[in-house]
């Protein structure tokens, strides 16, 4: 395997999973998860398991406004860094900042941390399961 090219499909996956999630269809976005996938927030008692639920939980917060188009929000993911568990299974860990317009002004809502655990498909990588851990001041 070549793990230049995986980590950078990986890294795409990550970066276009957000696009998908602010801008584009959800059915894009879920196309980056694992039919079994797991999404939680460390910390919390929320927690998504399988592609429906993950996908129900998406439907939900943009009809809420919380995310999508016209919304005013983006996440911004940076800083990956990928490990090999093997030509199967990596582990990828980014920081994420979800930016929104507040009264025509730019700022941060959230920081973060995504804790991703990824599997080989026959599609390509797929995220099997995502910790969000908020970031928290001390």
């Amino acid at each position: 395997m070549n793990r230049v090219q995986d980590e950078m499909e990986i890294r795409g996956l990550l970066s276009w999973s957000a696009h998908a999630l602010d801008h584009g269809d959800l059915s894009d976005y879920l196309e980056a998860y694992a039919d079994e996938a797991v999404w939680t927030i460390h910390g919390t008692d929320i927690s998504h398991v399988g592609a429906d639920r993950i996908m129900a939980s998406s439907v939900d917060l943009r009809a809420n406004g919380k995310f999508g188009p016209g919304s005013g929000k983006q996440h911004h993911v940076d800083t990956v860094a990928v490990a090999f568990e093997s030509d199967q299974e990596a582990t990828a860990t980014s920081h994420y900042a979800l930016l929104g317009l507040q009264g025509g002004t730019a700022s941060v809502l959230t920081l973060g941390v995504y804790r991703d655990t990824l599997r080989r498909t026959g599609d390509g990588w797929r995220i099997l399961r995502r910790e969000v851990r908020r970031l928290e001041s001390s």
